[in-house]
């Protein structure tokens, strides 16, 4: 086994460059387990738009404020689980990384990630090579969408500046 549990290297793809590296770095929340909340994993969603969910189990859900940045998320349950989500996430913003907050009023955990959080996860220590090809094609999207934005708000300013010219 290789260093972050891949068995074999990825076979080659002809013209898709391998990322191992995908420029973020994240953090999970510590400790895992705190009254009322247990950290249980994160995921994307990719089906429709792009959503970044984070799961837990909780005893007494209501005990608890999540936070993502400044936004209080509202847990959802699913298959005796909860998650909170982040959705509607564009190409541009996919290597956003939130500051994370779960308290239950006498402590709190903290975590740091986002959706190319779990991409550099997936491309480090899962040993699905179906997913591991998964995130590096959205790191490319990603960094794609970059220089798209990039230039094309370059080229509008450029034409405003243009138009105020006498």
């Amino acid at each position: 086994m290789r260093d972050g549990g891949i068995k074999e290297e990825l076979p080659i793809i002809a013209g898709f460059e391998v990322v191992r590296d995908l420029g973020v770095s994240y953090s999970v929340p510590s400790p895992k387990s705190i009254d009322h909340f247990t950290y249980v994993g994160t995921a994307l969603d990719l089906l429709s738009n792009t959503s970044f969910r984070m799961y837990f189990k909780s005893d007494d859900v209501s005990a608890l404020t999540i936070k993502f940045g400044d936004m209080v998320m509202e847990p959802v349950e699913k298959d005796s689980m909860y998650y909170v989500e982040l959705t509607d996430i564009a190409a541009k913003n996919l290597d956003n990384m939130y500051d994370i907050a779960v308290s239950n009023g006498a402590r709190t955990v903290t975590a740091h990630h986002g959706p190319l959080g779990y991409g550099q996860w997936a491309v480090t220590s899962s040993s699905n090579q179906n997913l591991q090809y998964l995130m590096m094609a959205l790191y490319h999207y990603n960094q794609s969408a970059d220089v798209c934005f990039g230039i094309r708000n370059m080229a509008e300013a450029t034409s405003l500046n243009r138009r105020s010219e006498p």
